[in-house]
């Protein structure tokens, strides 16, 4: 699945208002929007697994801190693919 892909399907399966409401907005803006709101949830819902353990969570949400750290900061190519789509849109919008 293309990053593209990967961050509309996230964003349909959670058939959320918010996210339906990004079918009003113009094609740029909608992939935008959608990879933020993408990365929002990923994020989220490492922070709500309950099953997992803490220490885990918190590894994860680190590895999600640096990839987007990496995608902000340095320049450098994100290894998620949630990210990877968002990086074109902090480069744009930053």
């Amino acid at each position: 699945m293309t990053p593209p892909a990967v961050s509309e399907s996230i964003t349909r399966r959670s058939a959320s208002n918010l996210a339906l409401a990004f079918i009003l907005l113009p094609a740029d803006k909608r992939r935008a929007m959608s990879a933020l709101y993408a990365f929002c949830r990923e994020v989220d819902d490492v922070a709500d697994e309950d099953t997992r353990p803490v220490a885990e969570r918190r590894a994860r949400l680190a590895a999600w801190r640096e990839d987007i750290r990496t995608a902000c900061e340095d320049g450098g190519e994100p290894r998620f693919p949630v990210n990877r789509e968002l990086k074109p849109v902090i480069d744009r919008f930053h």
